[in-house]
């Protein structure tokens, strides 16, 4: 969980005078990093091809899909899907 922190503001003095909470911020990178890769953990590609919706609007095969997203007997999501694309993953 984030917590809320008081940083230093343009009056506040310089910026070497505040003590940086490495800790706490290591931690935070942490727990940042465990949520992402859970979400990784659920969007990932399939090792067959799905039945959906293809980029050029027909209906087809997807290969491959995301396991995931969308509904595998008919309405599967090309991967990498939007979600894996927001945390990273290009192909």
């Amino acid at each position: 969980m984030v917590t809320e922190r008081k940083y230093p503001t343009r009056d506040s003095g310089p910026m070497y005078n505040f003590p940086m909470p490495t800790e706490t911020l290591r931690a935070e990178l942490a727990e940042a990093q465990a949520k992402i890769d859970a979400a990784l953990d659920l969007h990932w590609p399939t090792d067959h091809a799905v039945q959906g919706t293809l980029p050029d609007g027909s209906y087809g095969y997807i290969e491959p899909a995301c396991t995931t997203c969308g509904d595998a007997d008919a309405h599967g999501v090309p991967y990498p899907c939007d979600t894996a694309k927001a945390l990273g993953v290009t192909d």
